[in-house]
């Protein structure tokens, strides 16, 4: 029986990357060290940046980064 590693978890990038005046990407809501440490980190501290985009998310006011949607739809942001 062999033994394989799991994959670590994937980035959540979304390839819409504009970060806003506090350093947070409004494609996928981490901040600017945790997209540079990413791939320097275990799963459990991926987790862990995961649940922090998901809190910004939900409280961060992202009106403005939509902007491209009323243009051509070609990543105008």
């Amino acid at each position: 029986m062999s033994v394989t590693k799991e994959q670590p978890i994937a980035s959540p990038c979304v390839r819409k990357c504009c970060l806003n005046a506090d350093d947070i990407c409004l494609g996928c809501f981490r901040s600017l060290q945790e997209i540079i440490q990413w791939t320097q980190v275990d799963d459990a501290m991926r987790i862990e940046y995961l649940n922090n985009a998901n809190i910004r998310r939900s409280h961060i006011n992202t009106g403005w980064a939509y902007i491209g949607s009323n243009h051509n739809n070609q990543g105008d942001y």
